[in-house]
């Protein structure tokens, strides 16, 4: 009798899910960037992050005034790691450019699904920026998971008054990082995290902390964690042993005048070239191979941005035609 308990323990120890102790977001501290930025709404110059909602920004120490680290136009912010930063409204007035219930929503594509029925882990730093017209401290900033992927022109579907992880507390401090953490069971095989807030206006509060009319409230995020491992989560920082570079991408020759070649030990879904604002799809393949040739004889010489998808994961580069 024994010994059938000892089988019966021991083959369900093979069923038991093991802790992988990684970050499923790719560049959780926005370090791997194609180029510094040097405006505002370039997240896309983020490697993996994605604009989800209107225009969230980057920020780097290597960037000119305006969007560099600590100084910009936002406020004052060194990174909670590294030298760079993500930036986004988490409030704007009603009256607003962009009507009521305005917000940015900054995404991103796992690097694996999660799997139902398994215990998460999220963490966040954000920061209330406090700049001249950013004086409103908000709350209910928060991450959102989906089985999809989007794009900002659908980002008044992510409202919906309900977010995987939020926070009621109204973040002000503009000296210290904030951390917004919890957990969760995940119900589905979720492909993509989306970082903002879900809450409408009439579900979201709000406080004016220096005089004068206000705009709207801007929170600087970094080092973003999700895991199936708590401690994982919550000692996790940025260093530059566990920056994601993924050397093994070749993009060739870069810059180019007619054509480029990409190699990769990995299958290559997809390639979409679009413009430096990432606004217009220029060019869009289906090699379903590890090599691929791109003739760029129809592209006008400038700057473009080239997006690798290898199914699990996407991939950014900067591209020079000349």
């Amino acid at each position: 009798m024994k010994n059938c308990l000892l089988l019966v323990l021991l083959m369900a120890c093979n069923f038991v899910p093991l802790k992988a102790q990684f970050n499923l977001v790719p560049n959780p501290s926005f370090e791997n960037v194609i180029s510094c930025p040097n405006g505002l709404g370039q997240i896309y110059l983020a490697n993996n992050w994605e604009n989800y909602g209107i225009s969230p920004d980057l920020y780097c120490s290597c960037s000119p005034t305006g969007v560099s680290v600590p100084a910009n136009n936002a406020g004052f912010q060194y990174a909670n790691s590294g030298n760079c930063m993500a930036g986004m409204f988490n409030f704007r007035k009603q009256n607003s450019p962009n009507g009521p219930n305005a917000r940015e929503f900054l995404g991103i594509q796992l690097s694996q699904p999660l799997i139902a029925g398994i215990q998460y882990y999220f963490s966040a730093k954000i920061n209330f920026s406090g700049g001249p017209t950013t004086i409103v401290a908000s709350n209910k900033f928060g991450m959102k998971l989906l089985t999809y992927d989007l794009d900002s022109s659908n980002s008044s579907n992510l409202i919906t008054n309900t977010a995987t992880i939020f926070s009621d507390s109204i973040v002000s401090d503009t000296l210290n990082w904030f951390n917004i953490s919890g957990s969760f069971i995940s119900d589905s095989a979720y492909t993509n995290l989306v970082l903002g807030n879900f809450f409408d206006d009439l579900n979201t509060d709000t406080l004016s902390v220096l005089p004068g009319f206000p705009d709207y409230s801007y929170y600087f995020i970094d080092d973003v964690c999700l895991s199936n491992d708590t401690f994982y989560c919550i000692n996790w920082t940025y260093t530059h042993d566990n920056l994601e570079s993924n050397p093994e991408i070749s993009v060739f020759p870069n810059p180019t005048t007619e054509q480029i070649k990409i190699e990769s030990p990995l299958t290559i879904k997809e390639v979409s070239i679009y413009n430096a604002f990432d606004s217009e799809i220029l060019l869009h393949l289906v090699p379903n191979d590890v090599n691929v040739s791109v003739n760029l004889k129809n592209l006008k010489a400038g700057i473009y941005i080239i997006i690798i998808d290898f199914g699990t994961h996407k991939q950014r580069r900067k591209l020079i035609k000349l």
